[in-house]
């Protein structure tokens, strides 16, 4: 008898010493998808109405709604600076400086886009109707152990709709909770846009999760935040952000919106199934290793469509060459190799190269099946 009990940490391998991302560095990726790893062969366990120990529970998320942590400030107006009667004498300065700073932003260290939406650019999806935040389908998608949902999915046959218009409101510190909400939350609208037709198209039902930014420590329907950290939580459908994620890899905006973009793929595969089939899947296993690459392969996959998401938006966000770049080294560096000594791996996300490869085929994916990870050859998802 294999008794497979759900680990208290973000690992689910708990049958060797696997203790999750804290004990060897920041992570970002995780998906805590409020599914635990059952024994094999069970049914899915029925949702109780109540969430449970750090996994969450695999089911109806309608009864744990997105509240927001300890720490978290709603976007409010900064106060205004009351000037003085000589304000003028300063104006020259005051610009220029604006100049040189907003100049050393779009250009500089943050890496922040120079946006470029124009009305002569001809976007795609522009007669969607983006659902609301947080309305529509209260729980992800059961297969009810389907593996094609895996390998075929209807979704795979669907373009990579480009360029989509995105017009996120602009970040000058990444260390802004704020600024990182308000963005975050427009992010979502534009993945949305981006997912959403296709989604719809394949026979699936779209949903634009909220995005919830916090900046202390907290306890979540799928377990607890941690500082750094960022991920999607299937038993509510959200996405969690820290206010400090930058510090995962030195990441630029461009990189942060990555991050967020990885974590809504998780909202993809939730919504076409692929979240829940690859519970199915690890249950199945006869051994550890298959219910690490099951792991893997949705990780990178999640790479993948990150990517083709951040080609989707280039033209109206500004995203360049420089910024592609970034994202791959931003990908690497989260590896688990990174994290690893070699004795451990493979793990649950993939080693630096297959993240960057991942990633490099999403940025020239024309469909999303080019993003069909659980079809690839085992050495493209070590």
């Amino acid at each position: 008898m294999d008794d497979v009990t759900p680990p208290q940490t973000h690992g689910p391998y708990p049958r060797r010493a696997y203790v999750g991302p804290s004990s060897f560095g920041p992570r970002w990726g995780h998906t805590h998808a409020g599914m635990p790893v059952a024994p094999r062969h069970a049914a899915p366990p029925p949702y109780t109405g109540r969430p449970g120990p750090a996994w969450g529970h695999y089911g109806s998320p309608h009864q744990a709604p997105l509240h927001p942590p300890p720490g978290y400030q709603p976007w409010q107006q900064p106060p205004r600076r009351r000037s003085g009667s000589a304000w003028w004498l300063a104006l020259p300065i005051v610009v220029v400086a604006l100049m040189v700073g907003y100049f050393a932003l779009t250009r500089g260290g943050l890496g922040v886009p120079e946006q470029v939406a124009r009305e002569d650019v001809a976007y795609v999806n522009e007669d969607y109707a983006v659902p609301a935040t947080g309305e529509g389908p209260t729980q992800i998608v059961d297969t009810r152990d389907n593996p094609s949902v895996l390998t075929d999915s209807a979704f795979y046959g669907q373009p990579v709709p480009v360029p989509v218009r995105c017009e996120p409101a602009d970040v000058t510190n990444l260390s802004d909770a704020a600024q990182l909400q308000r963005r975050s939350s427009d992010m979502s609208e534009c993945l949305t846009r981006t997912f959403g037709p296709a989604l719809e198209a394949s026979g699936f039902e779209a949903y634009q999760p909220r995005v919830l930014v916090y900046s202390a420590e907290g306890t979540t329907p799928c377990g607890e935040l941690e500082l750094p950290g960022a991920f999607y939580c299937g038993a509510n459908q959200g996405i969690y952000l820290s206010s400090d994620v930058a510090e995962l890899g030195g990441l630029n905006l461009a990189g942060v919106d990555y991050v967020l973009a990885h974590e809504y793929a998780h909202n993809v595969q939730g919504r076409t199934g692929i979240l829940i089939q690859r519970v199915y899947e690890q249950r199945k296993a006869t051994d550890e290793a298959r219910e690490l690459e099951v792991s893997r392969r949705l990780e990178t996959q999640a790479d993948c469509l990150a990517a083709s998401f951040i080609t989707s938006v280039s033209e109206s966000v500004g995203y360049t060459d420089r910024e592609r770049g970034l994202i791959v080294a931003a990908a690497r560096s989260v590896g688990d190799d990174m994290f690893l000594p070699p004795e451990e791996l493979p793990s649950t996300h993939g080693v630096s190269a297959s993240r960057q490869l991942w990633t490099e085929r999403g940025f020239a994916a024309t469909m999303f099946g080019d993003c069909n990870t659980f079809v690839a050859p085992a050495d493209e998802v070590r």
